[in-house]
């Protein structure tokens, strides 16, 4: 009987959990933030995950009990910071997973200094990153299923301080290139579409 019932709260809790997540993810769409939409493999011990990634441009944070990270994209006048990773894979999104006592901005103060050696000023919300696996859970699999977040910042280089930076441990380079050089390269339509918004936003400034 109790097993029964202990079995019953936890279906009810994924359900709650999916509900709320379901209403995040329409309260996105509907504010027409919707930027585009990838579907991804990741690796997790010789299991093949495949995962839908959403973009969505905000500047509103959700339910941060659905944020598993918290990733920046770094700028430094009319440049951003481009990093290449272990898989040979280019983005503008570095940034690492929430821990336990951490606020978003512990976060992502303390994972842009170890992969990219940076500090920053002037966060500002940009977006909101929708996961959604597309797969069975796999046994033993200990992350965040079948739903999670990732919100994104845009933040302002201020200082490079190499004892901080790992490279090598997953992000291989990291560099500063142009705007226009970035949209060139082969990086999620999501991310450089938040780096379009980015761009808006400087120009908007400079006319005021």
């Amino acid at each position: 009987m109790h097993s029964h019932q202990a079995q019953g709260k936890r279906v009810s809790a994924i359900e709650n959990e999916r509900q709320s997540m379901q209403t995040i993810k329409k309260h996105l769409e509907l504010s027409g933030a919707f930027l585009g939409s990838v579907t991804e493999i990741w690796r997790w011990q010789q299991t093949d995950l495949r995962l839908e990634i959403s973009y969505y441009a905000t500047d509103a944070l959700p339910d941060l009990s659905f944020v598993t990270s918290v990733r920046g994209i770094v700028i430094h006048g009319q440049n951003v910071l481009v990093l290449i990773n272990e898989d040979g894979i280019q983005h503008i999104i570095p940034g690492g997973r929430v821990e336990l006592g951490e606020t978003l901005m512990d976060t992502l103060t303390l994972e842009l200094l170890k992969e990219t050696g940076w500090s920053f000023t002037q966060p500002e919300l940009l977006g909101v990153i929708h996961y959604q696996h597309q797969t069975p859970r796999p046994e033993k699999y200990s992350y965040s299923y079948p739903e999670f977040l990732q919100v994104v910042y845009t933040v302002h280089a201020e200082k490079h301080v190499a004892t901080t930076q790992r490279m090598g441990d997953y992000e291989q380079e990291a560099r500063f290139i142009s705007f226009d050089e970035a949209m060139t390269l082969p990086i999620a339509n999501g991310q450089l579409e938040y780096l379009r918004k980015i761009q808006q936003q400087s120009s908007a400034r400079d006319i005021r």
